[in-house]
């Protein structure tokens, strides 16, 4: 039995590492998903990796952004209708000393 049959997953960051394990545990579970990413590419190639056809979608974009973001929203309702399950992981990585970047 799928625990997630019929839910509609978003993750940010989707095109790799956790945010791309994610996506692929959603697809095995049953999910349906939607991968958003500034990292177009990427996110096409975990879809390819997955392999669902007509229940996973990659939207390109930055999650800091709104315009971005609602656009991406509106292919996710338009593919879906619905969003049951969010993921935020989307995120930057900056190395120094706290002096450095504040």
């Amino acid at each position: 039995m799928k625990t997630l049959d019929s839910k509609v997953g978003v993750v940010t960051g989707g095109a790799s590492g956790i945010g791309a394990a994610i996506t692929e545990r959603f697809a095995a579970k049953g999910a349906s998903v939607a991968l958003f990413d500034q990292n177009t590419e990427g996110a096409q190639n975990v879809l390819k990796q997955i392999a669902l056809p007509g229940r996973a979608i990659a939207t390109g974009g930055d999650a800091s952004c709104e315009a971005d973001v609602q656009h991406a929203v509106q292919q996710v309702v338009d593919q879906y209708s619905h969003v049951d399950i969010l993921v935020d992981n989307a995120g930057t990585e900056q190395t120094g000393s706290v002096v450095e970047m504040c």
